[in-house]
């Protein structure tokens, strides 16, 4: 016997997919016989649903990820057992509706460890300060567009974030930076796109050169950029002059989504699928950021 539709999840912070026709609809008609149960004593989550939502098949998986170690299913006549042995003995689970009628997602319930974390998102330059320049597109422009997709997607997670501009307005550096401050911010994160010499392309992050926690959420945000993206890897930088690095009190990154002087960085930043994509890939990488403190 052996584990039926379950498939593996992104790993940042959908643990598993439960897929199977119909699935959503089945789920939404039993949504209140769904039970569960967290053992702190054995580092397990169980879900126990009717199978006329889905048959889990019996049997069990090594995932070893930084969700969850094994996966064990048991399916009886009535009803399928889902039990994750969790990495991470702290982390609770929910089940979520896919994108897809055919699909429910096992996730982190964020609402247990990362309600109390607050991001603040700063969308770099604005109002009389453009940013970088090309020809007649603003780099402040595609700032705020990524920063106001990437809370969105936040928020629809009930992660609590701040954002420094919402509209196209001028905001020091200075008064960024104290507004993390004033607002005991967990994590901050500025957006940007830059201007390189001839030949660079890509993404790059950057932190602050004593910031032990910076440079390791500059390295999750840079890998997961340039894998969601597919944009050349400029890597990481640090960087002691930059006000809103220096001067915040909590972790901060500089994101340097791409290049406005390559021109196929330029055609990609002007597609807005190519912005979403890049404000999932953020809100990703803040997730795992907020689940790792």
């Amino acid at each position: 016997s052996s584990v039926k539709n379950i498939e593996l999840g992104d790993g940042s912070n959908v643990a598993l997919r439960l897929v199977n026709q119909g699935i959503v609809n089945r789920y939404r008609n039993s949504i209140g016989d769904i039970i569960t149960d967290d053992s702190s004593k054995d580092g397990t989550f169980t879900f126990m649903m009717p199978k006329s939502i889905v048959d889990l098949g019996s049997g069990n998986v090594n995932l070893n990820n930084q969700l969850v170690k094994t996966v064990v299913t048991y399916t009886t006549s009535q009803n399928s057992f889902l039990m994750l042995n969790r990495t991470n003995p702290g982390q609770k689970f929910k089940i979520i509706e896919g994108s897809s009628p055919n699909e429910l997602l096992v996730v982190t319930d964020l609402s247990s460890n990362t309600n109390s974390k607050l991001v603040v998102l700063d969308p770099g330059h604005g109002g009389s300060d453009p940013g970088a320049t090309v020809g007649s597109y603003f780099e402040k422009d595609y700032n705020l567009d990524i920063a106001l997709k990437c809370m969105a997607i936040l928020k629809s997670q009930g992660i609590n974030v701040e954002i420094t501009r919402t509209t196209d307005v001028f905001v020091s550096l200075d008064d960024r930076a104290e507004f993390a401050n004033n607002k005991k911010a967990d994590v901050f994160v500025s957006i940007h796109n830059n201007i390189m010499p001839n030949g660079y392309k890509g993404s790059m992050t950057l932190y602050y050169p004593t910031s032990y926690k910076g440079k390791e959420y500059a390295r999750i945000i840079q890998d997961n950029l340039v894998k969601d993206l597919g944009t050349g890897n400029i890597g990481l930088k640090s960087d002691g002059k930059i006000v809103v690095l220096r001067k915040t009190k909590m972790p901060a990154v500089l994101a340097e989504i791409a290049c406005m002087s390559d021109a196929n960085d330029l055609a990609m930043l002007n597609t807005p699928s190519f912005r979403q994509k890049a404000a999932e890939s953020l809100a990703k990488s803040i997730i795992t950021i907020l689940n790792s403190m």
